[in-house]
């Protein structure tokens, strides 16, 4: 205990709420492990709270007042490590000691509360194994996807709950088993209190019978530093019950990063729910991303590709003592692999014969063990392992996981590198070394004793134990001849001239070991990200921003299109000519076009229309039009603004919208991609605009994921470097930097994690972004005074900086710059115009240079 027990008395009725803010005492680091504790004349009890560090006090926001209050420094316990087992699995020796808990895969929900399905080859329990047996219960199959009807179904009848919780505890109580660890998905979120109230109901009925009860939730959407929408699961009130609550961890390694968006989650869920039942759930499997799709890859599978020996030159032959330069390197089209120091995360990227980017993350021993100190650092009850006992995982992962188990975490196990061997005719081993995983070169020399050999190379644990493919390459060593000694060349008969000098026979030169350059750093071998700028065609010459694309080297242009110029006259009357001279000019320069469709004609609707179907008309007529010509279509621009929808902002009334869009698109144009409307930041919901982050989720509980092929954002940056983030470029007396949305790396990083939350993984289109600058430009306007505090040359610096980011993170698709030219067609004095990179008369500033300049 840190500070004095506080005894709390009051005067009157029992608050219904209170907020007490304790002062954090000193010597009561660290303050992540730090709690609140009151006692309740029996035991001690957890109450919720969190630290607010920088003010260095402890505040708890509680529904009734205790009688008593104290800050607790609290102890690490035991780590329980629990994994999921199914059928024809196994455990191994490892993990007989090791494992607390082991879950069954195999029990699920039937109609009426009814348990359907069986565990089966259940590992036999020998005197040597010490782990629990919670089998799992879910209402959903990897095979079958989820039944949520089953679910919601269960909540709103008592009797059906009543049979659920008897069939629960029945088959508990009958087989002996710890526990049971409840798994439903898909949950309709208006029912949140009825689910936490059943699983109140369950832990009663299990506790009575000294039986324990997990649940895992979903990963919840970030909404900012210390806030999280968890959806239909109430962490609170579902941590108050449960034995444990188990919760994914974020899949994305850059997460993981010291004070990253992982660390975030576990400070925010430690105020929430008791530490000690916190278990997160990480797999021992990598990620692989391909477009808008994402999978789970096995740390061997992710090693596959790289297994190819080159030798400098393909020598055929080599002479004894020749110096042969060998390199492990990965198949055609693969970058090397790279690491990332901040999360022990090795990773690379590919391009298919199809020509789309593969970005792949490793999960080694190393990555691991990062992970599980992490966690360990916040006290938390352990860890549940997927994919723990399934084929393909490093082996080193058994010794992570003890040395968490016995609170020794360290990031050096398993750490990767390149075995080399060589061996001669025999199987001798007559050489070796070891190599880093990110430089795997080998420098050999070759013997003196002629004859064949075989270099073989394999990706290996520091402690030289293969844990990848491995591959051979066959050498040939020549026979030894001395290079002939020339015949000194015979002196003429003397005559009066003096005689020379002889010359002194030549001497074969040894030959010199040649010191291979340094090799430069491998760049990605092809992306499918892109290069993109705002414009206006339809309003002014096309000559000058066709000229400008090609020699900025981008490839798409982003204009938005009003669907009351070309549809104003009346439904089916169609005016398509400023658009057709635009799309024709584009596709005959090789310029790719995404069109942003926004505004309705006055006939359908004010800014959006009544009947999405009237949209559906004109979009089905669009891309029949300008299929293979245009590539892209956005649909609607920051319809989380009344001013652009019409009326107050509803995310469901624009899913109709997008989802009639769409599918008219696909039917007409099924190569097309369908980029939802990017909302704008505002930070703040009202009557006039939803915050953005809240609207994307929204958008995915009304369909966005099966409703679009990218995601739309706007990402705007104000006077705030790419870079930089919220709370910590939150600057004294700057303005337009008190708030996340006011910084583009929270924009993009927000909207990426709420896209994985939701089960998804598509790319975010950047459709519009970019940094305003007055100089050269006018005055800043009003409402765009951050335009004066940022220099031409910082604009040109932020720009390329946020497009470099955006390739880097490989989860960006197309970047539309806002924008190109709204200087040459409006003026300087135009707030756009400050975002602009050419000056009215078509010469560039500084960041159309740079663009130009920019590696791509």
């Amino acid at each position: 205990m840190k500070s004095p027990l506080y005894l709390i008395s009051w005067r009157g009725a029992m608050p219904r709420a209170a907020i007490l803010t304790m002062p954090i005492p000193n010597d009561a680091e660290p303050y992540d492990t730090l709690d609140l504790y009151t006692w309740t004349g029996t035991e001690w009890q957890w109450l919720p709270s969190r630290v607010l560090a920088a003010d260095d006090v402890i505040v708890a926001e509680l529904s009734s007042l205790p009688s008593s209050v104290a800050v607790v420094q609290t102890k690490p316990l035991a780590q329980v490590i629990s994994t999921a087992v199914y059928p024809g699995q196994t455990i191994p020796s490892e993990g007989r000691d090791l494992l607390v808990e082991v879950n069954p895969v195999g029990l699920q929900l039937g109609s009426d509360g009814a348990i359907e399905g069986q565990v089966s080859d259940l590992p036999a329990t020998d005197s040597s194994a010490t782990y629990g047996i919670v089998p799992v219960l879910r209402n959903w199959r990897e095979e079958s996807g989820i039944r949520s009807d089953l679910v919601d179904n269960l909540l709103v009848s008592p009797e059906a709950q009543q049979a659920h919780i008897q069939a629960i505890v029945d088959l508990v109580v009958s087989n002996m088993y710890q526990g049971i660890e409840i798994d439903y998905r898909g949950i309709n979120p208006v029912l949140r209190d009825q689910f936490s109230a059943f699983i109140a109901d369950l832990a009663e009925a299990l506790h009575a019978q000294q039986k324990t009860l997990s649940v895992q939730v979903r990963l919840p959407a970030q909404i900012a530093e210390d806030e999280w929408d968890t959806g239909v699961y109430d962490w609170r009130a579902l941590g108050a019950v449960v034995d444990c609550l188990k919760v994914p961890a974020l899949p994305d390694p850059p997460a993981y990063a010291p004070d990253g968006q992982m660390w975030q989650l576990m400070r925010w869920a430690v105020s929430q729910v008791d530490r000690y039942k916190l278990q997160p759930i990480v797999s021992t499997w990598g990620v692989e991303r391909v477009g808008i799709n994402h999978y789970a890859v096995s740390y061997n599978e992710a090693l596959t590709p790289f297994n190819r020996i080159t030798i400098e030159g393909n020598p055929a032959v080599v002479d004894p003592g020749q110096t042969v330069n060998l390199d492990l390197a990965p198949h055609v089209g693969f970058s090397d692999i790279r690491f990332d120091e901040a999360t022990q995360t090795f990773w690379y990227v590919y391009v298919d014969d199809q020509g789309r980017e593969h970005t792949v993350w490793l999960e080694n021993a190393s990555s691991l063990a990062y992970k599980f100190k992490m966690f360990s650092s916040f006290n938390v009850r352990g860890v549940a392992v997927e994919n723990l006992l399934a084929e393909g995982n490093d082996p080193q992962v058994w010794t992570a996981l003890r040395e968490f188990h016995n609170r020794n975490a360290t990031t050096d196990a398993g750490q990767m590198a390149v075995m080399w061997r060589v061996q001669d005719e025999t199987g001798n081993l007559v050489g070796q070394a070891m190599a880093s995983l990110t430089d795997p070169r080998y420098e050999w020399t070759a013997p003196q004793t002629p004859g064949a050999y075989t270099i073989i190379a394999a990706i290996s644990s520091g402690e030289g134990q293969t844990i990848g493919g491995k591959s051979s390459v066959a050498v040939q060593v020549a026979e030894f001849t001395p290079t002939p000694l020339p015949t000194p060349t015979e002196m003429p008969s003397p005559t009066p001239t003096p005689q020379p000098t002889a010359t002194p026979t030549p001497q074969a030169k040894a030959a010199a070991t040649a010191t291979p350059k340094p090799k430069p750093p491998a760049a990605p071998a092809g992306t499918g990200f892109g290069y993109g700028l705002d414009v206006w065609m339809m309003e002014q010459a096309h000559g000058p921003i066709i000229n400008a694309v090609k020699t900025l080297g981008f490839q798409w242009v982003h204009q938005k299109v009003r669907w009351k110029n070309i549809e104003g006259n009346g439904k089916g009357q169609y005016n398509w000519g400023a658009l057709d001279a635009m799309v024709n000019d584009c596709a005959n320069n090789g310029i790719k076009v995404c069109l942003g469709i926004m505004d309705a004609p006055a006939w359908a609707g004010n800014h959006s229309p009544n009947n999405p179907q009237d949209f559906a008309d004109f979009m089905g007529a669009m891309a029949a039009r300008y299929k293979g010509r245009v590539q892209a279509y956005e649909i609607w621009n920051e319809q989380n603004l009344s001013r652009e929808w019409g009326h107050t902002p509803n995310a469901a009334e624009y899913m109709a919208l997008l989802k009639a869009a769409y599918k008219a698109i696909k039917a007409a144009d099924p190569n097309a991609i369908v980029v939802s409307g990017g909302p704008t930041p505002t930070g703040a919901t009202g009557p006039d605009s939803i915050d953005d982050r809240l609207y994307l989720q929204q958008m995915y509980d009304h369909g966005l994921k099966y409703a679009c092929d990218a995601v739309g954002v706007h990402p705007s940056g104000f006077a705030n470097p790419p870079d930089s983030k919220w709370p910590e470029g939150d600057l004294p007396n700057k303005g337009f930097d008190d708030h996340p949305s006011f910084f583009f790396r929270n924009t993009m990083e927000d909207y990426h994690n709420i896209i994985v939350r939701n089960g998804d993984n598509k790319r975010l289109w950047a459709t519009e972004f970019g940094w305003p600058s007055s100089q050269n430009m006018g005055s800043p306007v009003q409402g765009w005074e951050y335009a004066g505090e940022i220099t031409e040359q910082q604009q040109a610096d932020y720009i390329v900086r946020a497009y470099q980011m955006g390739k880097s993170w490989g989860w960006v698709g197309v970047m539309f710059l806002w924008n190109l030219d709204v200087a040459p067609w409006l003026g300087k004095d135009h707030e756009a115009a400050k975002y602009c990179i050419v000056y009215p008369n078509w010469a560039g500033r500084p960041a159309f240079a740079a663009l130009a300049n920019m590696p791509k």
